[in-house]
């Protein structure tokens, strides 16, 4: 596997003669994507620390959202010194054990309880956890905008990304012509990239789409996703993954995905992320105990509070991820009173 350092891309633009005035309109177009979507952060509530006595929390569970909760607790803990919090990040299986064994105050699950889950849960508390939207997070897939491909399904990029292929058997598309494009581009390669393996996309696209097969040793890889558009848009060839984007840079075009071939594919858009049409997606939570008719632990509810607001949702925004609208925000926040 290789990854695509800045050097790397640098010697790229010279060798394909690409201009400045391509890479700064990627640069304009990201930086307005960031302002407008600071913009949308000030419509959601300010944080106000309350007035809490010092003590612990404890978070148990996804790995996957550990660097959001990382940032999460960090910040957090600059506004709320007497709060001193403890993680572990090994998966989001732990978090239902941990809550239920009562160690962990807070329950991180990339994914929601599975209903066995549940059901040890209600088995030793008699009601059910109480789920916490915290953010949302979805890949995308991005080709040159060249390409006349519109829609992709599951099984072709596990054919495309995964040695082992456990959607099917058949064989790697080598050109584009194996995906079903025609024309000039058909005997295009195609070439193969994007996030770091390490990357919460990469580990998402992996479980989600590879069925957590094993990517194939040609990906190349970025360290960040500005580099990984930059690379889409050096290669006419180019087949990526990587975070969700909502504005769409020159040279690039986002796919549409479907789960099985044949079905209707969804482009990522925040509505179709939100409402779960498109199916790379998924709202990050945050499990707790609560009992009803009960007040919710301060400490917790504080932290909560925190995560909902427009601070905890700028970190989701600098982690890459997608900030919750406006709307749900404030069903989740109505949870907590």
């Amino acid at each position: 596997m290789m990854t695509l350092t800045p050097t790397f891309m640098s010697l790229c633009r010279q060798s394909r003669g690409v201009v400045a005035v391509g890479a700064l309109c990627l640069v304009l177009l990201l930086s307005s994507a960031a302002r407008a979507e600071g913009e949308l952060g000030a419509v959601l509530p300010e944080y106000q620390p309350a007035k809490l006595p010092s003590g612990t929390l404890s978070s148990v569970g996804s790995d996957s959202m550990g660097g959001l909760v990382r940032v999460w607790v960090d910040a957090y803990g600059k506004l709320q010194p007497n709060v001193k919090m403890a993680m572990v990040s090994r998966g989001s299986a732990m978090a239902p054990a941990a809550l239920i064994e009562g160690t962990a105050d807070l329950g991180p699950m990339a994914r929601p309880m599975k209903q066995a889950e549940r059901e040890d849960f209600i088995a030793k508390y008699g009601f059910e956890p109480t789920q916490v939207r915290s953010a949302l997070a979805a890949v995308s897939i991005f080709v040159h905008e060249e390409n006349p491909i519109e829609e992709i399904s599951f099984g072709e990029l596990d054919r495309a990304f995964s040695v082992e292929r456990r959607r099917g058997d058949e064989a790697s598309p080598r050109l584009w012509s194996n995906l079903g494009v025609s024309g000039s581009f058909s005997n295009v390669a195609i070439e193969l990239l994007g996030r770091e393996q390490n990357s919460s996309p990469a580990a998402y696209f992996k479980q989600r789409v590879l069925l957590q097969g094993a990517f194939v040793p040609q990906l190349m890889t970025t360290a960040s996703l500005d580099s990984l558009l930059e690379a889409v848009t050096l290669n006419r060839g180019a087949l990526a993954f990587g975070e969700f984007v909502s504005v769409v840079p020159p040279g690039v075009k986002v796919l549409a995905v479907s789960k099985e071939p044949g079905e209707r594919a969804y482009a990522p858009t925040v509505d179709t992320v939100v409402d779960g049409r498109y199916p790379l997606a998924r709202f990050l939570n945050i499990y707790v105990v609560r009992t009803p008719g009960e007040p919710l632990d301060d400490s917790v509810k504080d932290f909560l509070r925190f995560v909902l607001s427009r601070q905890g949702q700028q970190l989701v925004r600098q982690e890459g991820m997608i900030a919750l609208p406006p709307e749900v925000v404030a069903e989740e926040l109505a949870k907590l009173q």
